[in-house]
């Protein structure tokens, strides 16, 4: 068993925030964390002439060294209609880790929470039928409840630079709110 699975989680109840998912275009990288904005700019800079996305290669660990804890590499599972049907976690940053739990190497759908799993399909859903960046942001629905604020950056990759094979995808959690 993973030293993770005492992760903080496992003791939040998701369904207690709201949850919101919205397509990025293009300029608008103000919403987001420093780090979100800089990882999104990254990404567009390794796009390739008359390629649509990045691919998965032509991103640098090093280059974004201080962020690797707190970011996801997703793979899609689709039907042979294109139907989005689970998504492997092949990487999981160790802060992701820390507040989800451990899930590099499963899948999506099986999540300890089904609520958090939900809503990564929801963003990978939305990214893929828009064919760009989306972010998720939870929000507090009830002020005597404490939260953590998240938003997930989510940005399609394509090996072949048109299909989207891969997601990137970066956590920002905000400090508790009591």
């Amino acid at each position: 068993m993973s030293s993770f699975q005492s992760s903080v989680s496992g003791k939040i109840n998701h369904g207690l925030a709201g949850f919101d998912v919205t397509p990025l275009g293009a300029g608008e990288s103000a919403s987001l964390s420093d780090d979100a904005a800089w990882l999104l700019d990254y990404i567009h800079r390794r796009t390739g002439d008359g390629m649509r996305f990045a691919a998965r290669a032509a991103l640098n660990p090093a280059e974004m060294k201080r962020m690797l804890p707190y970011v996801l590499i997703l793979e899609p599972s689709r039907s042979a209609t294109g139907t989005l049907l689970d998504i492997k976690v092949r990487l999981m940053g160790t802060k992701v880790s820390w507040f989800y739990g451990e899930a590099g190497g499963g899948t999506v759908r099986n999540f300890a929470d089904h609520v958090a799993a939900k809503r990564a399909l929801e963003l990978a859903n939305i990214c893929l039928d828009t064919m760009g960046p989306v972010v998720g942001r939870s929000h507090r629905k009830d002020p005597s409840v404490p939260y953590f604020g998240v938003t997930v950056l989510m940005v399609p990759l394509a090996d072949d630079g048109h299909i989207i094979s891969h997601f990137f995808a970066h956590v920002h959690i905000d400090s508790v709110e009591k």
